[in-house]
């Protein structure tokens, strides 16, 4: 597992003295192919390989296949446009999966919630809940952040846990201080990806992102 930090406290989740990690400009993935192999870095045995976006009935039916092992299906040549209809169409067809959208590279990071995958964030994060004080904590859980200004276009994305202090952390539009990203069948360097989108597109207002990784040889 990584993280920004080593201390989990309330403390360290409002100050702003953390040193800021570089951020990843998204600028440069547009309609590039370089950029976008560089954005897309996998371990062979680690990250099944993407595929190309051919409808969401596809995507929903066929592509995201209920009982699978794997959590985490990337998929490029996503138009902003598309990842509205996929979003609408993940109500549709009630599957509990979590996004993240880079606009400029036109690819979406899906997340699927095996049982697996689910515990690796909710042992950590509930578990760091019970160590602060009651009423001083919310939970935004996997709720969709959005910018409409982060360089490459309005990128979204939903982490596994999320929360932050009372009440600094508290409304619709703020930011989570804390993140948690998980992954077994996913890459450490895909998930470091999230984690630079979360520091980049809230402009450092979230201050500290846990990775939670599983290797396969450890279940």
């Amino acid at each position: 597992m990584a993280s920004t930090t080593d201390s989990l406290t309330t403390d360290s989740l409002t100050t702003d003295s953390l040193t800021p990690v570089p951020i990843y400009d998204a600028a440069s993935d547009v309609n590039d192919v370089n950029q976008k192999a560089k954005f897309l870095t996998y371990d062979d045995t680690e990250t099944p390989p993407p595929v190309k976006f051919a409808g969401a009935k596809i995507l929903f039916q066929s592509q995201i296949q209920s009982g699978r092992d794997d959590d985490v299906l990337v998929v490029t040549d996503v138009t902003l446009e598309q990842f509205e209809l996929i979003e609408k169409a993940r109500d549709k067809y009630g599957r509990k999966t979590k996004f993240h959208y880079r606009a400029g590279a036109n690819i979406l990071i899906i997340t699927i919630p095996t049982g697996l995958h689910e515990g690796l964030h909710l042992e950590l994060y509930e578990g760091f809940v019970r160590r602060v004080p009651i009423d001083s904590w919310t939970s935004k859980g996997g709720k969709t952040f959005k910018t409409s200004d982060h360089p490459g276009g309005p990128d979204g994305g939903e982490g596994d846990s999320t929360g932050g202090p009372v009440p600094a952390r508290v409304g619709l539009n703020k930011w989570p201080s804390f993140v948690i990203e998980a992954g077994h069948s996913s890459s450490i360097s895909l998930l470091r990806t999230k984690m630079r989108w979360w520091f980049s597109a809230s402009n450092h207002d979230v201050k500290l992102v846990l990775l939670a990784k599983s290797y396969r040889a450890e279940y």
